[in-house]
């Protein structure tokens, strides 16, 4: 390493240190180092400071100080977002949306994947006949929204599905 320079690139560092470059970043996490970047040049870049004090810390690691690294970092399943306190929220705030559920749906519906799903009909067939039908038949049904979704729940009501069963044992569809 030249000491006229003032700023070295990671890929040096790695290869001056014998590390790997993700511990070299990993230690520039760790110590909240700041690299740089000039202009037309790809590299990153550590001043030569910081350098020197990653070597101190690989010929001395306990002058890195306390091992902070896995509390400081949030992994997935620790990151939560802070909810505000209940006193704060209105309803005003958080209109809720409706959605479809089963409270809204009659009791003699049921889910066109399910009906057919029931007689070994494969869902890509079902969503098929659903969508351009079976021999130039249509199937009848009902639909509602889906929460956060643009296309909808399909549902037979008990005439419909009668009509359905008259349409796939005609075409010997049915198992």
């Amino acid at each position: 390493m030249d000491n006229e320079q003032e700023y070295i690139t990671l890929t040096q560092v790695a290869k001056d240190l014998a590390w790997n470059k993700a511990t070299v970043y990993d230690w520039i996490k760790t110590l909240d180092l700041k690299t740089h970047k000039f202009v037309r040049n790809r590299n990153t870049f550590l001043h030569i400071t910081d350098v020197d004090r990653l070597k101190e810390i690989k010929a001395k690691p306990w002058t890195a100080g306390p091992n902070t690294a896995r509390t400081t970092r949030s992994t997935p399943e620790k990151r939560k977002k802070p909810s505000a306190p209940k006193s704060t929220q209105s309803v005003s705030e958080h209109p809720k949306r409706h959605y479809t559920t089963s409270e809204d749906i009659p009791a003699d519906w049921v889910l066109c994947s399910d009906f057919l799903k029931s007689y070994g009909i494969k869902e890509t067939t079902q969503r098929r006949w659903l969508t351009n039908g079976l021999e130039g038949e249509t199937f009848e049904f009902e639909e509602r929204d889906r929460p956060g979704r643009s296309d909808k729940f399909r549902y037979f009501t008990s005439t419909q599905q009668e009509h359905a069963l008259d349409i796939l044992r005609r075409y010997g569809k049915l198992k």
